[in-house]
């Protein structure tokens, strides 16, 4: 099963487990102390909602507001997609890429894959999509970085479970989408557009460490893309 099909498979069902309270006790009993760190995060968003209240916080609190509607377009865009994973390595890989020649594109496609990409495209935009796209691919359904997705697809189960434990979600989705925004803007804002910075939490393990940090960090890329692998 790809990675997106996966991510689908376990939204949809933990709608479903929501709705069947009756038949959760062992599944709430395996995932104790994972809801219990969920409901402490989903507490600490409620409090945070105390700004609402006060003028002076507002913009806190259209925020928070802002976040988690921002979380439901972006489970809106799992569904959407036909592969939101592979989409939100596309837009990652493009960065990495744009500073790069053609030839060099190709040599890191080829140094990575094994093979050559076609020389047939009209333009180095249609290369870099193309190395993109591959590469992406490549990555997706590596063991490596497929096992350690599906761990933090895993994490997000229960989903539906209660308000607070939702909100322990949105809270979780939201700092690292904040943190994106802070040491990658340029990603972050792609994301955004895509309406799937808020997904970016299920990449972060593995993506952090080969996230530019600024304009100027020039990442090997050839590393990045086999240290993303390995892990």
């Amino acid at each position: 099963m790809q990675l997106s099909e996966y991510l689908k498979y376990k939204m949809e069902s933990d709608r479903v487990l929501a709705t069947h309270l009756d038949s959760m006790a062992d599944k709430i009993k395996d995932n104790t102390i994972k809801i219990g760190d969920d409901l402490y995060s989903g507490i600490e968003r409620a409090t945070w909602y105390s700004s609402c209240f006060i003028e002076k916080y507002n913009s806190d609190c259209q925020q928070l507001k802002s976040e988690n509607e921002r979380m439901y377009l972006a489970i809106k865009q799992i569904y959407k997609r036909k592969d939101v994973i592979i989409d939100i390595l596309i837009e990652y890989l493009k960065i990495l890429l744009k500073d790069t020649e053609e030839r060099e594109q190709k040599l890191i496609a080829k140094a990575i894959l094994g093979v050559s990409v076609a020389s047939e495209f009209a333009t180095s935009r249609a290369v870099k999509m193309s190395v993109a796209y591959l590469l992406a691919k490549h990555i997706a359904t590596s063991l490596n970085f497929s096992l350690s997705i599906r761990r933090n697809i895993n994490k997000y189960s229960l989903i539906g479970l209660s308000a607070l434990t939702f909100h322990g979600k949105v809270q979780k989705a939201a700092m690292s989408a904040r943190h994106l925004h802070d040491v990658c803007p340029e990603l972050y804002w792609s994301l955004y557009a895509m309406q799937v910075e808020m997904l970016y939490f299920v990449f972060e393990e593995r993506l952090s460490p080969y996230v530019p940090r600024n304009p100027y960090d020039k990442i090997d890329i050839t590393e990045a893309i086999n240290g993303i692998l390995k892990k």
